[in-house]
Order: structure tokens, then sequence, then C-alpha cells
């Protein structure tokens, strides 16, 4: 009886799994036609380049000569794109090598875009994993939603960027942890640190919570001891030793074991917090920022939210990224955000599941398709010559 009941549940995990595999590859193409077929939707223009459109988004390009030349700073001056070799510093290692590894059964445009479809899949999926353990409700359409929420997301996930496979690092570590599996949870997260810098803000959620764990058993045992700490959790230093083994790597590229903070303009957090309103700096540029204070409502509330329901790694991941968000001076504060898209699923899961909300929902996938492909269309790196590129 209670293998029957397991083999009941372990089908439906694998039938909902292939559903979530065909709305991510199909949303995909859908986004993915105007360019194919250069055909402009509803009025908005689309360049005549094909698909070598999407795959021209920033940054993705820069990733690609980063899995061409693995950092060599001679090879990097080969291409047009007219940038000091250090400021490819800023962009970490395993999403090129991921370009790189299945680049050697197609060619790295196309390598760069099934990687990232690949990984928004698997994100997607431990995504559902992580809904059904926190019994939200309504998890597959949750993880629709996330296919679809934030808009900024629909982009990053259909373009060359690392966003999908950091996102699905971290699910799989915050997963894993929560579950008491540190040796997965700190490989999981090593690999995210690998991925993006702000990986190693999970290591310091990490400490809270079982800081957290510890006070919480010394305060029901005022006799509990400072040697009952969990000490099982310590593969959790996987994440700063990956942070360190890429710094080395700079070190033996570059001959800096700093190079990713001499990369140029490239770190955008300044004091005092809240300098995405200075319309005078070089990455913001403008004063329409009224969008800003919405996503700013959306994520306090969130916190709120989660702290309320999830008080654990969910809950110190959350304010820690979402604290460091405060500090970045940057127009595009919604790029930036998007490791915190799955825990905004899980802050507001109880409305998004709501009637009201999915009618609200189906409204507005229009306007997101909109928005994503006239963003592809304008958010393209020049590229006069493919050729060393594929």
């Amino acid at each position: 009886m209670v293998v029957n009941k397991f083999i009941i549940i372990a089908m439906d995990f694998y039938r909902k799994s292939g559903f979530i595999v065909l709305a991510v590859l199909i949303s995909t193409i859908l986004i993915w036609l105007p360019f194919i077929f250069n055909y402009p939707i509803w009025g908005i223009p689309v360049p005549n380049s094909g698909l070598a459109t999407v795959a021209s988004n920033y940054d993705g390009p820069y990733y690609i000569a980063i899995a061409k030349t693995l950092y060599n700073n001679q090879a990097l001056k080969q291409f047009e794109f007219n940038l000091p070799v250090e400021y490819y510093a800023a962009h970490f290692p395993l999403y090129p090598l991921t370009i790189k590894f299945i680049g050697f059964f197609t060619n790295y445009v196309y390598a760069m875009l099934i990687s990232t479809v690949f990984f928004m899949i698997l994100a997607a999926i431990m995504f559902y994993k992580l809904a059904l353990f926190l019994k939200l409700p309504q998890p597959l359409f949750l993880t629709l939603c996330l296919l679809i929420l934030p808009a900024r997301l629909v982009i990053a996930r259909t373009v060359g960027t690392p966003e999908p496979e950091f996102m699905f690092f971290t699910l799989w570590s915050v997963y894993t942890f929560l579950r008491g599996k540190y040796t997965q949870a700190g490989i999981a997260g090593a690999l995210s640190v690998a991925t993006k810098p702000p990986g190693i803000l999970l290591f310091a959620a990490m400490g809270l919570s079982l800081l957290h764990e510890y006070l919480a058993q010394f305060k029901s045992n005022p006799k509990h001891k400072w040697y009952n700490l969990p000490w099982k959790s310590w593969p959790i230093l996987l994440l700063p030793l990956s942070l360190i083994s890429v710094f080395y790597f700079y070190s033996q590229q570059y001959g800096s074991f700093f190079a990713y903070f001499q990369s140029g303009d490239n770190i955008h957090l300044f004091w005092p917090p809240f300098q995405m309103f200075n319309s005078q700096a070089i990455w913001v540029g403008t004063f329409w920022l009224e969008d800003i204070i919405w996503w700013m409502l959306i994520s306090s509330t969130a916190l709120m939210l989660i702290y309320q329901r999830h008080r654990n790694l969910i809950f110190y991941y959350f304010l820690i990224f979402f604290t460091s968000l405060l500090f970045v001076q940057h127009r595009d504060i919604s790029r930036y955000a998007l490791p915190l898209a799955p825990f905004l699923i899980i802050a507001y899961a109880p409305y998004l599941t709501h009637s009201t909300v999915k009618k609200a929902i189906l409204i507005i996938i229009i306007p997101i398709y909109l928005f994503s492909v006239n963003y592809i269309a304008g958010n393209t790196v020049p590229i006069s010559d493919w050729t060393k590129l594929l």
C-alpha cells in the first residue's frame, strides 16, 4: 500500500514536471517567434536579424567571448566589443563553462540560448519541488506564475543570461538546506556563487538561519552548550570557498586576486542607500523612476509576509538580498532583484491562487509579452561580424 502511494506521488511529480518543461519551451518559443520571422507584433518593430537579435542581448555575447577564451587576456582582445579585458572579471565563470560544454555539440550562440532555457527548466522544476515541500497552495500554478512574474524574468530566461542557472542552484541549495541535507546545500550554494557574485549572500543567510536555530534551542534549554551547534552544517563553508576559488583563478588570469573589484564600472553599490533615485548617476540617467517605488512596496510587503510564514533560511535570504538592493545605484533594479523572484511567489502564494488574482494575471499576459518583445528588440550589443562568436 505504501509502495503504491509512493509510485502514485512519483508519477504525479514526473507528469507535472513534463508539463513544466512544455510550458517553459512553448513560452520561450513564443517570445522568439517575432524575431525568427522578422514579424512586428502589435506594431512593435523588430530588427531583421532573426534570432541574432535575441542572442545579442546584453550581456550574452560577453559570456560567449569568455566561454571561447576562458578569460585569456590576449584572446579576449580579438572581439569587437572594445572593452578592457578586466571588464570580463565581473562575469563569473560557471555560465560560460556551461556554454563551452554545450558548444562541443553546436555553435556557441545556440549553446548560450540552450543553456539559458535548460537551466530555466531546472529552476522551474526545483521551485515546484520547493513549493511542494513548503505545502504552498496550487504549486503547479505558482510555478507557472514564476515563468511570467516578474515580467523582467521573461526576458532574462529567453536571452543569454546566467539568471536561470543562478536561480536553479540557489533554489536547490535552499530546498536541501531546509531539509537538513547540508552537503547538497553546500555544493549547490557553491555553484550559485560560481555563477554570480551575489551567491555569497546565501552563505550569510545560512549563517543567520543556523544562529536562529541555535538561539531557539538555547532559549528552550538554557543549559544548551556551544558545542551543540549544528556542526553537521559545515558543508556550507563550500560557498566562501567557491568565491575564493574564483578569485584565485582570476589571480592567475589577471595577475590580481581582486580583479573582480577592478573590473570597471560594474559594482553598483553605493552609500547612502536609495542612490537609484539619483537621476544624474551614469547608470540611472532619468527621473522616470516611480516603478522602483512599486517594486519596493511589493518587495518589502513580501518580506513581512515571509517573516510571518517562513521564519527560516527563506526569510534571512530575502532580508539580506533585499537590503543589499537598497544600495544599488542602477535604473534596472528589477534585473538585480531577479534572484528574489521565486521568493516573491512564495510570499504571495495565498493571494496569487485566489480566483480574482488569477483573472488579473490572465489580463496582464499580453502586456508582459509585448514588454518582453519590445525590450529584447532594443537591448542589443552592436555586432557587425558574428564569425568569432560562433
